[in-house]
């Protein structure tokens, strides 16, 4: 993965506001589809990742940003479970024997993992309650615009479909009254979203705010973490350790 380190100019007002204490270092991914971010325990700094459409109009995706940056904050706050994935020594070994076995493991936990947004995105709407306002109107942009040419194996996706239950989640979890109901959306499309799905959004919706006592908050990741790979099927027992100072994942 090739980055270059870029300095864009606006974005201290929102570390500032987040009261983020450790250096954040911002470089453009070319190769990358979205926004991404790494933060470090051991270095103590973040790195945020932007797309190559991020870098050349930062006004449009702002929103994804920010949220960036809210991973940042609940990193220094919580810890980089809320952030960054990190994996336990045995399957970092996986990864390097059994790359294929590893890839479909990861991918499952990051799937179960990432209604960690909802999370940061709380964090977020404390501070910019426009910014997610603005990002509801872009996805369900998105999701009409799959609609009308038919993309429906973009439509089926996972991470559509989480995407779905998320937004679906937070139209309630913060009074976004001019949110669209995109599972309406679809159904006046003859698309009918899966209970599970929609299970998932209820589940989404009604998780208990972060309090900012680590331990606590991590056995609510944790915990959450397990029932949504339970609820989507998936064949790994994700659990929490914390070894040699950073809390990682192992998967059974």
């Amino acid at each position: 993965m090739q980055k270059h380190k870029i300095y864009p100019s606006g974005l201290e007002q929102y570390e500032h506001a987040l009261g983020l204490y450790q250096p954040v270092s911002y470089w453009l991914a070319p190769e990358e589809q979205t926004c991404r971010v790494v933060c470090n325990l051991r270095s103590r700094t973040h790195e945020v990742w932007l797309s190559e459409p991020a870098y050349r109009s930062p006004e449009l995706l702002l929103p994804d940003i920010v949220h960036k940056l809210c991973h940042c904050a609940l990193a220094e706050r919580v810890d980089t479970a809320f952030s960054t994935i990190w994996f336990t020594e045995k399957w970092n070994q996986i990864s390097r024997k059994e790359p294929g076995r590893f890839s479909q493991s990861a991918r499952m936990l990051y799937l179960a993992w990432c209604h960690v947004d909802i999370w940061v995105n709380d964090l977020r709407h404390k501070h910019w309650p426009e910014l997610i306002a603005q990002e509801h109107s872009t996805f369900a942009q998105g999701v009409v615009i799959l609609l009308q040419r038919h993309e429906w194996g973009m439509l089926s996706r996972s991470e559509t479909l989480l995407g779905l239950a998320q937004h679906q989640a937070e139209r309630e979890r913060h009074g976004l009254s001019k949110s669209a109901d995109l599972f309406a959306v679809l159904s006046a499309h003859g698309i009918e979203v899966e209970k599970k799905i929609k299970g998932l959004a209820e589940f989404f919706k009604f998780l208990p705010r972060l309090r900012f006592k680590p331990r606590k908050d991590l056995k609510i990741l944790e915990s959450s973490v397990v029932e949504v790979a339970r609820r989507l099927e998936f064949p790994i027992s994700p659990k929490l350790v914390f070894k040699n100072g950073l809390w990682v994942w192992d998967l059974g």
